[in-house]
Order: structure tokens, then C-alpha cells, then sequence
């Protein structure tokens, strides 16, 4: 362990022992509204908070199904580690609720954030999305880092804080972080949920809750499934889920939940099997271009020196002639990913003004399958040099998580105190396919392990018109050793990267002046290692990457205030994170960390007795101290230009500005209405740059524009009783194909509405309370293309039936 941070995880060990002795007071009586059930949204309790009184709360610290006003969510857990009103926290924090996820009919975590103002998601890369204009891996569940298979079974809300909030997390992105949570038992009921889904494309979904217990003990199963096909040939996924959780109150003052879970998905002709190749209209089906024989990039350099060498898709034929990315795949693959998470969370009250909470987690992930590599399609319609990748990852993650709560109060000044220590190993491990050693002739540049994930042979003319769907399986299955492209014609080696995100912190959350300034201050201390080896090869494990270290303090500092103690509030955040880089210098250690900083200013209102809710806010966020190769250093010093331990600058900043709202307003009991909004002033790279032409020029596929509508209303009495009419739309305007490349600074995909209608009707039978319903998707059947250049899916309709018992 780093000898920085003994003294705080010695205290942690000392204060574990100290859970198991009884509290120093009695409990405070149960909050019977602590337990309604409702299978709207997993939030805390309602109350004041941990700030509402001179005590601390154990269901402060427990995520719990209560009650939600629909899709409103008062509390968040992720945003301040405690459940504090949203209302309260200088941050901005956005909730999709499970009844908005159920309504909308929501299946991956991706789709949620379709409601999530400032956040972008590809469909080929679920696990990284954009958050405010950065891409990464931001994704927990249940405040555990989740890196795939994100699917809303068994989901019970999704919260989003945006910005660069580190102080809780070891792993975050300049753009905020994602988390789900699940569903979790219920003390004292025993109920069944069942729903079931049928849709166009053979759609089929069906999921199965169970909830046992009693005042002590409380078990809760769920069992789900999927099956679809897609207007895309060939297209099929298949989804499973089981999970088991017990929640056990050891004490009136401590709470243990164990949950184990398994989750797998399975799609043959993945989005990969449909291809979006880019080119230019000047060169593509140019009679001239055609007869040059040369690639798009080489022929726009000799004819258009100086200009971006893309500015569309090829062409795709409507139809099933449409080789180019819409219906047709270009090669038969799979993609396949299993996760096994079991999750220990356990919370102790060890006195009124102190809580020690902690989570254990252990996941084991499998992901694999086949991909087509292709080049940019040639003038005449042709690709070179087709071939198959195969690629396998798993990886082990254990992670710890131990957090101390203690509030005091200091004159008139509440004080919630929190001091953590987290952890997180994953260890990745990726069969690879590791060409011959060749050793280093100059002592400045070390000798590297050349490896690859598994690629066939490649075919070195392929028409998609003319030549069918390749094979990516028998390409793969056929391939010869000592191929061209990856050297073996199977997986020789394997890979091992451990990865250690750590940390310590300590926050402080202030309320004064008769609760109308809310203020959070805290620092954590960031440690990341990580470690490259390769087992059984030891001819590989002597030239093995060097380690890399990042170690840095990020701050984080926010106030709340409620003018003239009423429904408005202003608010200011600033914070910090780090994103390790594993470069090596000149003195052999690792390069500095990339930076991150950021800051919101804004405002909160909670009008009309809290029925209107929003959050309007400017945001700004600066990524900088990228390394980069300083060749000129390197020769100057008698090294060549590829030392691998050479002189690095840095730089290369990225640039984010933009105006955020989102209002929620439950206009009566019947009928809900939600908004939201985010325009991005500036999301672009800024001088200075290694690469001057890329200064302006876009960061990544992110709209200027994005807004969403959806409302909901339900007929309360008459005739219609039970009826429900719901819909809206969600709105992206044109976006930037790729980012930081000059070569795609002009290539935009077109702006798109696409609208949802919703029809649904609560009747009894049988002595049960059922829900049905009818969505349409996509309305109007606009054909567009989505972040990324895929396209999205047609007009499609699901019917629904819930009821519980």
C-alpha cells in the first residue's frame, strides 16, 4: 500500500471493530415513509437530508425504493455521497427515474440518457459516451466503476453529475460521471412485479421481480430477457439477466446488502457489420479519381492540397442494394459480453454524529468477438485490403470503497464531515497475437512487444455490390499462418494490464445562515498505477512496457445560496480531475497526468410547493497537459526522434462552453412535463497545439444543439379513467463526424428530430392492478444518422403489459 495513505486506511481498520459494538444511543424511531414501495425511482428518503438535523441518519446512507413524484427525483446519492436534496447541492445533477425509463421504454442505460441534457452516446461504443463534449469511460453502477453490458434490467434510476466532480470517484472524465441503481429489497413486503414486452422485429422482452421479507430480512430476485431482430439483415441480440440481493438490518444501526448478479448479451451482424465508410464528393465515382487507382486521402493531397480530405458517407442505396451501412452488412460477426458483479455495501451508525459505510465489489467481465477492419473506400466503389479482427477481453475488477461520516455542529454552522479511501483493481487480460521479437540496435529506443488482437488474411479487393457478404468466422477459422497483416494466424500470447485507481479525500458540507448557504469544499488525493506483464512468454515479459504512476491532488469547491430563503438559488462549482497518461521520459518515469478544471455558475428554482423543479447553468471546462513527442528536444539532445524515453511537452488543450437546463414540472398529479436543453457555445481544440490546423476545430461528434421534450398525462376520473397519452421528441442539430483531425474539420452529419408517441391504460383484473401500453418510436420514420454516423432505427411499436401482486 502507498505509504501516503496508511494512517487512513489503519484508522478505517480501527473503526470497522468499532461498527460491531452496539451505538451509543438508542434509535430514533422508524420513518414509516422511509418504506413505501413504489417501482418509480431509487432515491433516499424525502426528508431534510443529513444536514436536517443534529443527528445522521442510517437511511440517509442506504439506497431505498421510495416514493418519486413520477419523474422527479428529490435526492442523490451520487453527487455527495449522503442523501442530500438536490435542491441543496451545488452541482448539477439530472435524474432519469424508472417510471420515465418504463414509459419510454428505455432497454439500454444509453437509451435513458436520451433524457440527460449535454450527453451524447455512440451505439458502437456503449461504455464511453460524451458527457458535455468528452468521451470516456464514466459509467458506475451502484457506485462501482461498470465498464459494459449496460442495460436498464432491473435499473432503478440513472444520475448524471456533470462536471469534473472527483472528489467521490477514483476514475472520472472532465464531463461528470454516469451512475445506475438498482433495484433494492424491501423490508416487510412480499410482491411480484411482471412485464412483458412484443414489438415490431420480433422484438420480445419479459422481466420478473420478486420481493420477500420481513422487518429484519429482505431478499429481492430479478429475472429478465430480450430478444430482437432489426431492419438491419442479420441482425439479432439477446440479452439475460438474473440477480439475487439480500438486505439484512444486523441492528437497529447497521445494514448489510449482498447482491450477485449475471448478465450477458449476444448480437450477431453487430453495428460494426455495417459499414459507414467516409470519403469526398469531389473524388467519389470521379472518372479522373477512378482512373488514378490512388486512396481518397492521396488523391485529395495531389488535387486539393490543403483541404479536409472528407465530407461525406458513401452513398447508400435505399433498399436492399444498400451496401453502404443502412440494411446490408458488409461481413457476418458477433459481439458477445458476459458480467458476474457480486456487491458487498454495508453501513454502520456507531454514534448520532457518526456513520462508517463501506462497499466491497468483485466483477468478472468477458467481451469478445469480430470485427471488420476496412480502408476508405476507393473512387470506384472497392475496398483493399478487407480483413477480419477477432478480439477477447476479460477482466477482473475488485473494488473497495470505505467512507467516514460525521457531522458536528460549530456555532451555528452544520458540518457534515466525510473522509473516504477508495480502491479500484482491474486487471484486463487480452489474448493477443505477438509477432517475432526485433531486437533495438540504439540503446536509446528500447526493443517493444509488437502484438495485435487476431486478423485473417486480408482480402485485397472486395466490391460490396458485386461481391457479397464477407465471412468474418470463416475468414478468421481459414486464416494461414504468417499472415500479412497480423503475423500468426492464432493467438500466441496474453496480455495482462493491472490498473490500480485510488485515492483519499476529505469534504466538508456546510449549512449556515438558518439553511439558506449550502457549501461542499474538499480534496482527494489521486494514485494511479498501473502494471504490464505477459504470462508463460518470458522472451516478451523482458521488453514489457515500463510502469506508469500519476499522483495528484484535485480540489473541489461549490456554494448554494437561497436568496431571501425562497425558491430560487444561485450556484457556483468549481472542481478537478485527472486522467493518467503511461508515456515514459527522459528520466524514465511516467509523464505527467492530463488536467482537467471546470466550473458552473447557475440557478435552481423549486416553485409552486415543489411541483416545478429546473436548473438553468453556464458551464466551462478546460483538458490540457496532453503529452507530447518533442522530436526537436530529442535530436538536439543526440537522441533519435522515437526515443522511448525521450523530452515531452504539453499541451494540446480542449475547450468546453455552454448553457444547460432542465425543468421538471408536475403540473398536477396527472400530468408531468419535462425539458431539457444544452448548447454548446464552444467544444473545440485551443492554441497552443502541437498541430496548429487543429486549433478550432471540433473535439467530437457533439451537437451545438440538443434539446428534449416528454410529457404525460393520465385521465383521473370519468369514463377514461386509467387512460394515459404520452410523448415527445428529442432534437440533435448537425455534428461534427469526427474530432481533433483537420481532415474531418468540414464533415458533419445532418440535424435530426425523431418523436415518440405513448398510449397506455390502468385497469383492474382478476383482482390485480395492470398496466398496457403502446409506443411508437421514431413517429414520423425520419431516416437519419445518429453520433457517429449510424443509423438510427426506423418507426417502430412495442406493446407492454405490467402488474404486481
Amino acid at each position: 500500500m502507498n505509504a501516503t495513505r496508511r494512517p487512513i486506511a489503519a484508522l478505517f481498520s480501527l473503526l470497522a471493530l468499532a461498527t460491531m459494538l452496539p451505538a451509543q444511543t438508542a434509535p430514533a424511531p422508524v420513518d414509516a415513509s422511509s418504506t413505501t414501495v413504489s417501482s418509480t425511482t431509487t432515491t433516499t428518503t424525502t426528508s431534510a437530508g443529513p444536514n436536517g438535523s443534529d443527528v445522521l441518519k442510517l437511511e440517509d446512507f442506504i439506497v431505498t425504493s421510495t416514493a418519486a413524484t413520477g419523474y422527479r427525483a428529490t435526492n442523490s446519492m451520487t453527487a455527495t455521497g449522503v442523501g442530500t436534496p438536490i435542491g441543496d447541492t451545488p452541482a448539477t445533477i439530472d435524474v432519469v427515474t424508472q417510471q420515465l425509463i418504463a414509459d419510454t421504454r428505455s432497454d439500454l442505460i444509453n437509451d435513458a440518457l436520451r433524457f440527460v441534457p449535454g450527453v451524447t452516446t455512440q451505439p458502437t461504443n456503449e461504455s464511453q459516451p460524451f458527457v458535455r463534449g468528452f468521451q470516456g469511460t464514466y459509467t458506475l453502477r451502484d457506485g462501482v466503476f461498470r465498464r459494459q453490458n449496460l442495460t436498464t434490467f432491473d435499473v432503478d434510476s440513472v444520475e448524471v453529475i456533470q462536471g469534473s466532480n472527483s472528489i467521490f470517484y477514483s476514475n472520472i472524465r472532465p464531463g461528470g460521471v454516469i451512475n445506475y441503481n438498482t433495484m433494492q429489497p424491501v423490508f416487510g413486503q412480499n410482491f411480484v412485479t411482471l412485464d412483458g414486452d412484443a414489438g415490431d422485429y420480433n422484438f420480445r422482452r419479459g422481466e420478473v421481480g420478486i420481493n420477500a421479507g420481513n422487518d429484519q430480512l429482505a431478499v429481492r430476485a430479478d429475472l429478465g430477457t430480450l430478444y430482437t431482430n432489426s431492419f438491419r439483415n442479420g441482425f439479432s441480440e439477446n440479452q439475460n439477466f438474473l440477480s439475487v440481493d439480500l438486505s439484512w438490518k444486523i441492528t437497529p444501526n447497521q445494514q448489510a446488502t449482498l447482491e450477485a448478479a449475471s448478465e450477458s448479451v449476444h448480437r450477431v451482424d453487430g453495428w460494426t457489420a455495417y459499414a459507414t465508410p467516409m470519403t469526398n464528393s469531389r473524388y467519389w465515382e470521379n472518372p479522373a479519381a477512378i482512373a488514378s487507382g490512388q486512396s481518397v486521402s492521396t488523391w485529395m493531397g495531389a488535387n486539393y492540397p490543403g483541404t479536409p480530405v472528407y465530407n461525406e458517407f458513401a452513398p447508400f442505396l435505399q433498399g436492399t442494394r444498400d451496401p453502404y451501412g443502412r440494411e446490408t452488412p458488409i461481413m457476418s460477426n458477433y459481439q458477445a459480453g458476459l458480467d458476474k458483479p457480486v456487491d458487498l455495501r454495508y453501513v454502520a451508525k456507531i454514534t448520532d454524529n457518526l456513520v462508517f459505510s463501506s462497499i466491497l465489489n468483485y466483477a468478472w467481465e468477458d467481451n469478445e468477438g469480430i470485427n471488420p477492419v476496412l480502408s476508405d473506400p476507393l473512387a470506384n466503389d472497392t475496398f483493399t485490403n478487407v480483413y477480419a479482427q477477432r478480439f477477447i477481453n476479460v477482466r477482473d475488477s475488485y473494488n473497495a470503497n470505505l467512507r467516514l461520516t460525521y457531522k458536528v455542529t460549530v456555532a451555528t454552522v452544520d458540518n457534515t464531515l466525510m473522509v473516504g479511501d477508495d480502491n479500484s483493481w482491474i486487471i484486463q487480460r487480452y489474448p493477443q497475437s505477438a509477432q517475432p521479437i526485433v531486437l533495438s540496435t540504439n540503446p536509446a529506443v528500447l526493443t517493444s512487444v509488437n502484438a495485435t488482437n487476431l486478423n485473417s488474411a486480408p482480402v485485397a479487393i472486395w466490391n460490396p455490390v458485386t461481391s457479397g457478404e464477407l465471412n468474418g468466422q470463416g475468414m478468421i477459422g481459414t486464416t494461414t499462418p504468417a499472415t500479412a497483416v497480423s503475423g500468426f494466424g492464432s493467438f500466441n500470447s496474453l496480455k495482462d494490464t493491472l490498473q490500480h485507481f485510488g485515492g483519499d479525500y476529505i469534504v466538508d458540507q456546510a449549512v449556515l445562515f438558518n439553511r439558506t448557504l449550502f457549501l461542499i469544499a474538499g480534496d482527494r488525493y489521486v494514485d494511479f498505477r498501473q502494471h504490464i506483464w505477459w504470462p508463460y512468454r518470458g522472451d516478451l515479459e523482458a521488453h514489457t512496457t515500463p510502469d506508469a504512476v500519476a499522483t495528484k491532488w484535485t480540489p473541489e469547491l461549490g456554494a448554494l445560496y437561497k436568496v431571501a430563503n425562497g425558491p430560487v438559488s444561485l450556484f457556483y462549482t468549481y472542481s478537478e480531475s485527472v486522467i493518467p497518461q503511461t508515456q515514459a521520459d527522459i528520466s524514465g518515469k511516467s509523464v505527467q497526468p492530463i488536467d482537467a478544471k471546470g466550473w458552473d455558475a447557475g440557478a435552481k428554482v423549486e416553485l409552486l410547493d415543489g411541483a416545478l423543479t429546473g436548473t438553468v447553468d453556464y458551464y466551462y471546462t478546460l483538458e490540457t497537459n496532453t503529452a507530447i513527442a518533442n522530436a526537436a528536444a530529442d535530436l538536439a539532445a543526440g537522441l533519435p526522434s522515437n526515443a522511448t524515453f525521450g523530452y515531452y511537452t504539453y499541451g494540446n488543450p480542449q475547450e468546453v462552453r455552454g448553457l444547460q437546463a432542465s425543468v421538471n414540472y408536475n403540473i398536477s398529479k396527472d400530468y408531468q412535463l419535462i425539458f431539457g436543453v444544452n448548447e454548446n457555445i464552444e467544444a473545440a481544440y485551443v492554441a497552443p497545439n502541437s498541430n496548429a490546423s487543429v486549433i478550432g476545430t471540433p473535439i467530437g461528434p457533439v451537437p451545438a444543439t440538443q434539446y428534449f421534450v416528454w410529457n404525460r398525462y393520465e385521465v383521473p376520473s370519468g369514463p377514461l379513467k386509467g387512460l394515459v397519452l404520452g410523448g415527445g421528441w428529442n432534437h440533435s442539430s448537425e455534428m461534427a463526424v469526427a474530432g481533433g483531425n483537420f481532415n474531418y474539420s468540414q464533415f458533419y452529419t445532418e440535424g435530426f428530430t425523431v418523436i415518440d408517441a405513448m398510449v397506455g391504460y390502468g385497469f383492474k383484473a382478476a383482482g390485480h392492478a395492470f398496466k398496457a401500453q403502446i409506443l411508437v418510436k421514431n413517429l414520423s420514420d425520419e431516416i437519419y444518422r445518429d453520433s457517429g454516423g449510424v443509423f438510427g432505427d426506423p418507426r417502430t411499436w412495442i406493446l407492454s403489459l405490467a402488474t404486481r401482486f
